[in-house]
């Protein structure tokens, strides 16, 4: 089967199909098939039973007759057929933070949030109830390790349903920030540091080995992640050098993490 033909818009850069906006938006089922279903009322141009069957409920739907104006009901949908689009009513602020929320699917806070979108606090705060009200967001509280003692946050992510997976590729996806160096390990992480020294009086410039085993070794994902990134080069190849590193997936991750940031990436 032929591709449906694609346009490029010159102001977003996000692609569309001639059925973009329209009941057909979506649809598996050829055009030929809808056009000679709207015109003749030929529902078996459509391979199967199941999309005969939709094609025969949708075009009835119309309430018109065969004929130009079924066709044209069904492009522009004037009575109603066909659905809104993905992101009406949705606010420029509000696809930032959809094309923020696509790289954080475990949840963010709302300051998180705010710092990946480049948004204030109130703004963002808004805008995320807003979305909620959409369906495009929810929310959960929860109870989250922060140094020695864990607190309550409410965390922010994607509402998983059909609008929002049609809106999701008319966004695009915006990489989470990294939350600037401090020198010091992040509190949430200070759990992981359950013998020997405090970890609040750790420091990268003369603990960095001693983290990096500690955060790459263990099983906290995002701390992991921290490590690899934020930790200097040399500590991860010490690490590298180390009885437990030299093999294995946890290697192979510290090979890529120190070839791609001696690249400069």
């Amino acid at each position: 089967m032929r591709a449906r033909r694609r346009w490029r818009c010159r102001g977003c850069r996000f692609e569309f199909t001639a059925t973009a906006g329209t009941c057909l938006h979506g649809s598996k089922i050829p055009l030929a098939a809808w056009v000679a279903a709207a015109l003749a009322g030929d529902m078996d141009a459509a391979a199967t039973p199941a999309a005969r069957r939709r094609v025969r409920e949708t075009v009835e739907s119309t309430g018109l007759p065969p004929g130009d104006s079924r066709l044209r009901s069904l492009l522009t949908g004037p009575g109603g057929v066909s659905e809104p689009a993905p992101l009406d009513g949705v606010t420029p602020a509000g696809r930032t933070i959809l094309a923020c929320l696509r790289g954080r699917l475990t949840g963010a806070t709302a300051k998180r949030i705010a710092d990946d979108c480049g948004l204030s606090p109130s703004h963002t705060r808004r805008s995320l109830r807003q979305m909620q009200s959409q369906g495009f967001a929810e929310h959960h509280d929860t109870s989250v390790m922060w140094g020695y003692r864990s607190k309550q946050v409410r965390l922010w992510r994607l509402a998983i349903n059909e609008r929002t997976l049609a809106a999701l590729p008319l966004v695009g996806w915006r990489p989470p920030t990294q939350p600037p160096a401090t020198g010091t390990v992040p509190p949430e992480f200070w759990y992981l540091f359950w013998s020997g020294q405090d970890a609040s009086k750790l420091t990268v410039a003369d603990d960095a080995v001693h983290i990096a085993d500690t955060l790459v070794g263990g099983f906290d994902r995002a701390a992991r992640c921290w490590a690899l990134n934020r930790l200097p080069i040399e500590a991860l190849r010490t690490l590298r050098s180390m009885r437990g590193y030299r093999a294995g997936r946890v290697a192979a991750l510290i090979d890529s993490a120190i070839k791609r940031r001696s690249a400069g990436e």
